[in-house]
């Protein structure tokens, strides 16, 4: 181990993007750096492997047109991108009552309010939704999941079962044992306002993946923290 090693200026817990991203600025800057990672692997909960051939993304393939941060780093290091294609013409199915239902504009529009319902909590949350502290928070409603705070919605049932779908698409787990708080953060950081965050959308609305590119993304940040000095240890 090297004295370089031994006396870092700075240790970084965890080598996903945030880590790496981080080790490269702060030895581009000077610092000596030492980046710890559990796995035998960088990128965190990016994940690529390589299936008949062909690499297959297992998280982090998605870039959303307001994630200025990630097309940044996309930029930065060249990364080839493809955007989602847009088919015209497509409308919002939800399975209510145990029937498919195919949602009309009008539907869509009393769901989002339904929403809007939902989510009101964030704004006494978070008046300063970039800062790190919240609250305050009199009710508890930090402590409640999201399937509880869902119970406090007066709606009909199928715009109950449209919201628990947005739920569901925050959590990726049983709404249980996912908090209400994040969704509520999310609401914040949208402008407090469901119908707002909607405008604010580009449009047509697309998103754009990296085929390949995670990897080849992370190991670029990678090099140019070694070309610095960094070290890394499992």
């Amino acid at each position: 181990m090297s004295k370089a090693d031994a006396q870092p200026d700075v240790v970084i817990v965890g080598g996903g993007f945030a880590g790496v991203t981080a080790a490269r600025e702060l030895s581009m800057r000077g610092r000596r750096v030492v980046l710890l990672e559990a796995r035998d692997r960088l990128g965190g909960r990016t994940y690529t492997k390589v299936h008949d051939g062909h690499p297959m993304e297992f998280g982090g393939t998605w870039v959303h047109p307001l994630q200025p941060n990630v097309w940044a780093e996309i930029n930065r290091y060249g990364v080839e991108t493809e955007t989602f294609p847009v088919v015209e013409g497509l409308r919002q199915s939800l399975v209510s009552g145990g029937r498919i239902m195919e949602l009309s504009d009008e539907d869509v529009a009393k769901a989002a309010e339904a929403l809007d319902r939902f989510c009101p909590p964030g704004t006494t949350l978070f008046p300063e939704p970039y800062a790190e502290a919240w609250g305050p928070d009199p009710e508890g409603l930090g402590d409640r999941s999201m399937r509880e705070h869902l119970q406090t919605l007066d709606a009909e049932p199928e715009v109950r079962d449209w919201v628990e779908g947005m739920c569901c698409l925050l959590a990726f787990g049983p709404l249980d044992r996912s908090a209400a708080i994040e969704f509520f953060r999310t609401y914040a950081l949208s402008g407090w306002s469901v119908p707002r965050e909607q405008r604010l959308r580009p449009e047509p609305y697309t998103r754009s993946h990296t085929p390949g590119g995670v990897p080849r993304g992370r190991q670029r940040v990678r090099r140019r923290s070694d070309a610095w000095g960094l070290s890394q240890r499992s």
